[in-house]
């Protein structure tokens, strides 16, 4: 999958950032620095409207320890995977790489 670089802070709307998602996966180390940011990712991720916007969009979140690192994984429903960044970011860096990996996706389909 493509790893998107951390920039600017987004604007997208909950009930819209899960469109054409099929799959979310956050394995999350509670222990370091850039768990915040992921947590409220996954948060925005299990918002009724993120829900309710798109039902089929399976979210599974893991916690890992030691020193790995958490990582945001996508899948879209054409089959395109991204990795979001989550270190040095803030919740709203890691939406808005979502945003530029759907536009990436749908310009390759």
């Amino acid at each position: 999958g493509t790893v998107w670089p951390a920039g600017v802070a987004c604007s997208l709307s909950p009930a819209a950032m899960l469109r054409s998602v099929k799959r979310i996966a956050i394995d999350l180390n509670p222990l370091r620095a850039e768990a915040r940011a992921v947590r409220e990712f996954w948060n925005r991720v299990n918002a009724r409207s993120s829900v309710e916007s798109n039902p089929k969009c399976e979210a599974q979140l893991s916690l890992v320890d030691g020193d790995a690192p958490s990582r945001v994984t996508v899948e879209f429903e054409a089959g395109d995977k991204a990795e979001l960044p989550t270190e040095r970011v803030r919740a709203d860096e890691i939406v808005q790489a979502l945003e530029f990996a759907r536009e990436d996706a749908e310009e390759k389909n």
